[in-house]
Parts: structure tokens; C-alpha cells; sequence
């Protein structure tokens, strides 16, 4: 098309290609060098190949005579229990080999998957959390305090809690020496460094996600903060609402368990303001990577992970 309109610049091309993606003709994304090597010009297409990741009843749906004839029982197996993809398995669901760089691409910018590496064996797979269906209870350290996103005046949409999993095990491995996640359905314990972690809670009855946060109060809130605000641009359209509440606790005495000892919950902008500790630090809040959250959303995935670990300095 662009030879025959003689438009032979490639900014010009370029142009062109995002007008069309803006108006709906192509699908045509920039975020990397391999997304920028394909062009779709038929949208269900790449629907097709995007739905299955959705989970639910995706296993299901699998010819289970061909995943045995090509040896991927015990890959299946892996997805199903502890939601973990593998490269081959990923590779035969792409079924193409020449689309693995974009589909691997897009998919870990959609946050449908992220590097899972075992601290054990160092083997690379793929968490895939739309797969997560065993409902752990983790029991946090009593000394945590309590980050809680609360959507009591809005709705939790299905799928944001797996993305903020998601997106916590991505920037957990560009961090140093962090430990080996724990993932569940409404669970979850991230590393963010050798003696840093975060545990999430899933709860849909509030509704809200809570992050409990034991250490380096500070830098964590901007890390958490600036991940659901990725989130809410990346996959809600910036169309995502809740109310960010943060611990304050009346008392000393954090021994107690939750639910028993005696705290307030104050909004985010309310606890900056008043400088609220330990989630607001001077030294720390001055240079705050929420200071310059517009910058970060921006970038693509890999971008987006380096910047924010080297913002929060987690090594």
C-alpha cells in the first residue's frame, strides 16, 4: 500500500501504520522490535490466538491424543496445577514458529504471562495466573502493615489481581537475589529483593486487593502504586477506579493479629500530605518514583521493570 501512495519514508510509513491502528484497520503495535515486525490486518485473528490465555475452561478445549503424540502431558499437567507454561508448550499453542518472538511479546505485555525461573533447578517457564485456581491462605508477619486498594464504591474487574501478580514476579525477577514466589487464587508472597517481600490478598467478598508490606514502607507504596497505575493505563484504558487506603496503627503494639489490634485507614493523598510513617520518608519521598509515574507508564514492559528497580533501588 505504501508503494503504490509512493510513500517510501519510513516515519511516514510508521504514520500511517499507527493512524490505522487508531481508526481500527490494522493491529499494529510498537512496544518492541518483534511487535513491530508484525502487522495484523485481520484483528480476530489475533483474538483467536490471545483467547485461550484467558484460562478458564482453556484445557479443556486441548486435543489431548496430539499434546501426548508431541510428549506435553506432563507440560499440561504443570500449567493445570500450578499454572506454569513452558516454552515447548507455549510454542505448540502458538503453532507457528516464525510468531513465537511476537506472541511471547505480546503476551508478557498484556500481563497474561511472566518469567518464572526456579530458584532451585534455574529453569525458565512462564507464569500464566489467569491458570491459578488452588486457594491457598498464606498467614503475613503481624508486624505488616496493610496497603488496600478497595473497589467497595466501584467493582474489582476479573483479572487485575493476576495482573499485579503478574506484573510483581516480572519486576521480582529483575531485582537482585529475590526468593522463589508463591502464587494461589487469592494468595500470593513476591520477593522484591534477598530479604524484601509483599503478600497479596484477594479479596472478593470486599472487594479489594491488599498488599501487606513489613519493611522499606516507603519505597514498596511507590513500587505497588506505580504497578496498578501501569495496570489501569495498560489494560483498563486508564478507566480503573478504587480508593487507595493505607495502615496507620494506634498503637505500638503490631503483635497482635489482624483484625484484633486497633487501626485506622487513611487515603493515600491524605497520608502524603501529613507525611504519614513509615510510608512516607523524607529522603526516600523527595527523589519517589510516583513523582514521575507518567514517564515510567509509558515505556514498554522490559523498560518498565529496569526503570522501576532502579528507582526503588531493591538490590
Amino acid at each position: 500500500l505504501a508503494s503504490q501512495l509512493n510513500i517510501g519514508c519510513g516515519a511516514e510509513v510508521e504514520d500511517m501504520l499507527r493512524y490505522f491502528h487508531d481508526i481500527g484497520l490494522v493491529i499494529y503495535f510498537t512496544n518492541t522490535e518483534s511487535l513491530r515486525d508484525i502487522i495484523v490486518v485481520n484483528p480476530e485473528w489475533i483474538l483467536k490466538k490471545m483467547a485461550w490465555f484467558f484460562g478458564g475452561q482453556a484445557l479443556k478445549v486441548l486435543n489431548m491424543d496430539e499434546i501426548n503424540r508431541y510428549g506435553l502431558e506432563a507440560d499440561v499437567e504443570t500449567l493445570s496445577e500450578k499454572a506454569l507454561m513452558t516454552h515447548d508448550l507455549l510454542e505448540y499453542l502458538v503453532n507457528d514458529k516464525h510468531l513465537m518472538p511476537f506472541m511471547l511479546d505480546l503476551l508478557q505485555e498484556a500481563l497474561f504471562i511472566s518469567k518464572w525461573t526456579s530458584v532451585q533447578s534455574g529453569q525458565t517457564t512462564y507464569l500464566a495466573p489467569n491458570f491459578l485456581r488452588q486457594n491457598e491462605t498464606l498467614v503475613p508477619d503481624r508486624k505488616s502493615l496493610r496497603l488496600v486498594f478497595s473497589f467497595k464504591e466501584s467493582c474489582l474487574p476479573a483479572g487485575i489481581y493476576h495482573r499485579l501478580v503478574c506484573l510483581s514476579i516480572a519486576y521480582s525477577g529483575v531485582t537482585e537475589e529475590s526468593g522463589q514466589p508463591r502464587v494461589s487464587e487469592n494468595w500470593s508472597k513476591v520477593w522484591f529483593g534477598n530479604d524484601k517481600y509483599v503478600y497479596f490478598e484477594h479479596n472478593i467478598l470486599e472487594p479489594e486487593i491488599i498488599a501487606y508490606v513489613s519493611m522499606d514502607h516507603a519505597k514498596t507504596l511507590s513500587v505497588i502504586v506505580t504497578m496498578m497505575k501501569k495496570i489501569t493505563q495498560h489494560s483498563m484504558n486508564s478507566k480503573l477506579y478504587f480508593d487507595l487506603l493505607l495502615e496507620e496503627p494506634v498503637t505500638d503494639n503490631l503483635e497482635l493479629e489482624f483484625g484484633k489490634r486497633e487501626s485506622s485507614f487513611i487515603p493515600l493523598e491524605n497520608a502524603r500530605k501529613t507525611k504519614t510513617k513509615p510510608w512516607f520518608n523524607d529522603d526516600i519521598w523527595e527523589s519517589s518514583i510516583l513523582d514521575r509515574t507518567g514517564s515510567l507508564l509509558e515505556l514498554n514492559f522490559q523498560s518498565f521493570l529496569s526503570s522501576l528497580a532502579e528507582s526503588s533501588h531493591y538490590t
